[in-house]
């Protein structure tokens, strides 16, 4: 599944956890085959907070947010949103939209589109995402992506044994 998003796109590929410290951690990786891609390494952690495939998977995951979001928030660049308050909105929009998009937040040359992946009870467990060089990423492109990338995270979550029902916006909520 990552493979063929990979296919699709053309950019490198993630599939990501949560990490005890509030975190994600990228566990998969399908690279680019373009000479121009984000360079990213399996096993770092890197911010939930500001970057799409965290945001994908803290939106639905309310005490982690809340942990995160209850200590300091550095700047990573001039676009990186360090207002909790700020940040709580963007989060509300990922669980109404079902993805998030990140630009130059986290790095100043990278962004990301991802979306949650489900386990067979609903919970959101990962997310799935395109890292894309800042240069590439521009509103046809981000259109264009969002759903092939919605796509393969809701491929992966039927494989999970998740099955949508009226019962997801509770569950996204607790």
């Amino acid at each position: 599944i990552l493979s063929k998003l990979g296919s699709e796109t053309g950019e490198t590929v993630h599939l990501a956890v949560l990490d005890p410290s509030g975190g994600v951690v990228y566990v998969s990786k399908v690279e680019s085959p373009k000479s121009i891609s984000v360079q990213t390494r399996l096993g770092q952690i890197n911010p939930s907070w500001c970057t799409a495939t965290g945001r994908s998977i803290i939106a639905f995951n309310t005490l982690v947010a809340q942990k995160v979001l209850s200590e300091k928030l550095e700047k990573f660049t001039n676009k990186t949103i360090a207002s909790p308050a700020k940040i709580k909105e963007l989060l509300d929009q990922v669980r109404v939209n079902g993805f998030a998009v990140t630009l130059a937040e986290n790095h100043p040359e990278m962004g990301g589109i991802a979306a949650p992946i489900r386990d067979h009870t609903g919970a959101v467990v990962a997310s799935c995402g395109v890292a894309i060089p800042a240069f590439r990423m521009n509103a046809e492109l981000i259109d264009r992506f969002i759903p092939l990338v919605v796509d393969a995270a809701n491929t992966i979550s039927n494989l999970l044994g998740y099955t949508a029902t009226l019962i997801d916006k509770e569950i996204s909520h607790a």
